[in-house]
């Protein structure tokens, strides 16, 4: 059972006639273009998901030239490097089968706070679950991740992106037999019983479901990343590996 709630990215459409007259669709192109490679030459993890994700690189930098669009070239690098962390929460789920414990481990630690914070910030939930209001709202705006209070966060969100990219590199997927996962996964449905009553059995079923309440996905999200972590070591990374890898 795989979850896909979590740090779905998708490109921001602009409204028309936003930065019209600052520069040319060629020049926006080229000016996208040059601050992607300026980013991958200094943070070469963001370059392997470029090289490894097409839709990562198309996304990433039509987000770079929709920003250069409406803000110049005004703090232009760090909007990327923003944009680039931020798409990369979803790119990971790809390497969490082969990544190393210590990456994942520090991916539940970022994951955990973001969803935390989530939990009382209808924003951010809207944000971390990708809904059509929050991106109408973002059209435009600052890259989340360069606003207060998260942008203390992204250092430590960056140093787990790249451990968990960097370390699958070469490495064949962890899996577990069937039978195995399902005992993990019912232990966690059987341990958010006993936390949170038939409300977090609610809440587990409801993170599949796109239609629920954004904010009670967030706090269902929230919680089972809360679960997940109290778990020993070895159970905590697979745990992770089975809901929200792929």
């Amino acid at each position: 059972m795989k979850y896909r709630l979590l740090f779905s990215f998708v490109v921001l459409i602009l409204p028309m006639g936003q930065g019209a007259d600052a520069a040319s669709p060629e020049d926006l192109r080229r000016q996208a273009d040059a601050l992607v490679a300026e980013i991958r030459g200094r943070q070469p993890v963001y370059g392997l998901l470029a090289e490894q994700q097409d839709a990562y690189l198309l996304n990433w930098r039509e987000q770079i030239r929709q920003y250069i669009a409406v803000n110049g070239g005004r703090n232009a690098p760090a909007a990327g490097r923003a944009i680039a962390a931020a798409l990369a929460l979803n790119a990971s789920a790809a390497y969490l089968s082969r990544s190393d414990d210590a990456g994942v481990d520090a991916l539940l630690v970022q994951q955990r706070r973001l969803m935390a914070l989530a939990q009382t910030d209808a924003p951010l939930c809207g944000i971390l679950l990708n809904t059509p209001t929050a991106r109408l709202d973002e059209n435009g705006r600052t890259p989340w991740l360069l606003r207060s209070p998260y942008k203390t966060m992204l250092p430590g969100l960056e140093t787990a992106l790249f451990q968990v990219v960097g370390s699958a590199q070469g490495k064949a997927p962890r899996t577990l037999p069937d039978s195995q996962g399902q005992q993990f996964t019912q232990r966690i449905a059987a341990r958010m019983g006993e936390r949170f009553g038939r409300e977090g059995l609610d809440d587990l079923e409801r993170l599949q479901n796109d239609n629920s309440a954004p904010a009670l996905r967030c706090r269902g999200v929230y919680r089972l990343l809360d679960t997940i972590a109290e778990q020993p070591p070895e159970l905590r990374t697979q745990l992770m590996r089975i809901y929200f890898g792929q």
